[in-house]
């Protein structure tokens, strides 16, 4: 509805965009992207022509997948309280940072459907034996890998999914085993192609910038002043920036951060540890927060409007709501799939960490664990012929 009626921007290009659009027509990865989303920039706009209006549109749709799959995992987790899916998956539709992402040409367009599609899957798999969606979820992370990289690591995390997820009969370790592979491959995969190319074995480099131009700079700027001011960050990854930029190629890039990043952490590891958690902090989702969309003066890039209480409390109300919806979750004998859904929202709390003053985009994909358990919170338990959730596996 934005896109039609152009009450947003036709097309949002910021930091990181331009790049994505460079790689669209010039061999879509380098050795800081994977290829999928230039990729897909470039094949919207071989079919469609050079505007970037079909993009946004294409996007708002993948996006759309979004609340469909939250709804989705609300009904098989949730079979006695039919309407949580109704509640999760209309609160996921309306999240003004899921609005904000199809309407700007980043990676979370492709990267957010296709997350929670593996969760889902995984779910449905560990919790019905469907051993075959187990591999599934195991292919979609893969390709979440290949759209962007900070999705390293579902392979290491797929066992420990399955243990919270499974029912009363357990997947066989077999296809666990194989399912940790095949997501396994895909970043050793494109380890093996950035080696070919530029001689080096990494699946890619933005995970190490990442760190050293935002991690990094936090820790220098706290090491010198326990609250340092925005312009102290600022002026630390400038000062980091300047080194990077005046490095001709790529690989002298990579190795100066390689070199650079863990110096600056390690000498200084109680300021890294607090710039770590304070950008945790900063980055909680914050869905119903008008600054996400722009249409309000509050910048959400400063560290004192984290989740914008003071301005929006529809974000503190969601939280609250959240809390009793794991209330429920533990009284309802839930508690082991409560884990799961939890250690997917910390999963990408810990890998987004690193970085900052990017509004609630980092945690995006997170977001459905807040409107399931809220949908949990207010939808009532169906009393006639329902079965309780803890009827679909045994006692922990």
């Amino acid at each position: 509805m934005l896109t039609l009626a152009k009450d947003f921007p036709a097309c949002c290009i910021g930091g990181d965009s331009v790049e994505y659009l460079k790689l669209a027509s010039a061999g879509w990865s380098n050795l800081n992207r994977t290829p999928v989303y230039p990729a897909f920039l470039w094949l919207v706009r071989r079919i469609f022509g050079p505007s970037l209006e079909p993009v946004l549109w294409i996007q708002v749709f993948f996006l759309s997948l979004g609340p469909a799959f939250v709804a989705l995992f609300a009904s098989l987790a949730f079979p006695a309280f039919p309407k949580v899916a109704y509640i999760s998956g209309l609160l996921s539709s309306v999240s003004f940072t899921g609005i904000k992402v199809g309407h700007m040409i980043l990676t979370e367009a492709l990267f957010a459907p296709l997350s929670i599609g593996a969760l889902v899957a995984l779910y449905f798999g560990a919790r019905q034996c469907k051993e075959t969606f187990i591999v599934l979820s195991a292919v979609l992370g893969g390709l979440v890998f290949l759209v962007k990289p900070i999705f390293l690591f579902w392979w290491f995390f797929i066992p420990i999914f399955v243990f919270f997820f499974a029912g009363k009969h357990k997947p066989a370790l077999k296809v666990v085993l194989l399912a940790m592979a095949l997501g396994l491959a895909f970043p050793l995969g494109w380890s093996l192609v950035n080696f070919i190319k530029y001689r080096i074995f990494t699946p890619s480099w933005s995970g190490v910038a990442t760190i050293c131009i935002y991690w990094g700079a936090r820790t220098l700027a706290i090491a010198e002043d326990y609250r340092p001011g925005r312009d102290q960050i600022e002026d630390r990854r400038k000062g980091i920036l300047e080194i990077y930029e005046s490095l001709g190629t790529l690989v002298q890039r990579y190795r100066f951060f390689s070199e650079e990043c863990p110096h600056i952490l390690f000498a200084r590891p109680v300021a890294a540890m607090r710039a770590y958690w304070v950008s945790a902090f900063e980055n909680l989702p914050r869905p119903f927060s008008t600054a996400e969309l722009g249409w309000s003066p509050v910048d959400v890039s400063s560290p004192m409007n984290t989740l914008n209480l003071g301005t929006n409390g529809l974000n503190a109300l969601l939280y609250i709501t959240a809390f009793f919806g794991a209330l429920r979750m533990i009284a309802e004998r839930e508690g082991q799939s409560l884990l799961g859904l939890l250690l997917f929202f910390v999963m990408f709390s810990l890998i987004t960490a690193t970085s900052y003053w990017q509004g609630s985009r980092l945690m995006y994909p997170a977001e459905p664990v807040l409107m399931l358990l809220t949908g949990l919170a207010l939808a009532s338990k169906e009393e006639v012929g329902a079965p309780s959730l803890a009827n679909q596996r045994e006692p922990i």
